[in-house]
């Protein structure tokens, strides 16, 4: 995760006050870096009308395909001088069992939104406001960032920014440490007990050796990834 930490401090305490003064209500709000302008949105709160800025679907690491599939995310030095930050990211790949879609989603997927009620001006040359990071609901295998599943509306209303991030899921994580948030370590979907032997099974369901690690990823990493969501189910 240090590519996501880097880019969130990046982007929220450092250069929120190089917006020029021409964000205004009735302008598009706009924050500048060195590298690149990103555009937003202005949006409305749902129960109060309250007006908030929204940026939406900015890539914070390169895309974890082919040989970056289950590698620690990198960051992503190939940023457009100007960025549109407008439309919700895809879900990252999954099996979604809950609303029975079978496979949805993409593994071109490391994106967050960022949501604010306020964009700083100079001479303010940090960000104040408190910052929520949200990492979505999904027992680590479902679900996403997107403001359509989770809306930040409530939060926005106390003056308080939110940033909401999709990260990989399912076998396309291959988390190797136990996870865990606010009591849910007495919950069976809250960490994986045997992470190695889940891995062989994927593997062996799609027919990989496994007579070692690396021929198994090896392996892992060459076959499309439906082919990987597909198995999901079969390893519960």
């Amino acid at each position: 995760m240090k590519a996501l930490a880097a880019f969130i401090i990046f982007f929220t305490f450092v250069h929120l006050n190089n917006c020029q003064e021409e964000n205004t209500s009735n302008s598009r709000p706009k924050v500048v870096t060195p590298k690149t302008t990103f555009y937003g949105k202005v949006m409305n709160t749902t129960r109060r009308g309250q007006k908030y800025y929204a940026f939406t679907g900015i890539p914070y690491a390169r895309s974890p395909i082919g040989h970056l599939r289950f590698m620690p995310p990198e960051p992503n030095d190939n940023m457009p001088p100007v960025f549109e930050a407008t439309k919700n990211s895809p879900e990252c790949i999954q099996w979604d069992n809950l609303l029975g879609r079978g496979v949805v989603g993409t593994e071109d997927c490391l994106y967050l939104n960022i949501y604010s009620n306020r964009i700083p001006e100079p001479p303010l040359y940090y960000n104040t406001q408190p910052i929520v990071v949200f990492l979505h609901a999904g027992t680590w295998s479902a679900g996403g960032g997107s403001s359509e599943i989770f809306n930040p509306d409530y939060l926005l209303e106390s003056s308080i920014m939110v940033i909401t991030i999709n990260h990989r899921l399912g076998p396309f994580v291959l988390f190797h440490r136990a996870i865990s948030l606010s009591g849910t370590a007495y919950s069976p979907h809250a960490i994986i007990r045997d992470p190695y032997e889940n891995t062989k099974k994927l593997a062996q369901k799609l027919s990989c050796k496994t007579t070692t690690s690396n021929s198994l990823i090896s392996c892992l990493k060459t076959l499309p990834p439906n082919k990987i969501a597909e198995v999901i189910p079969s390893l519960y």
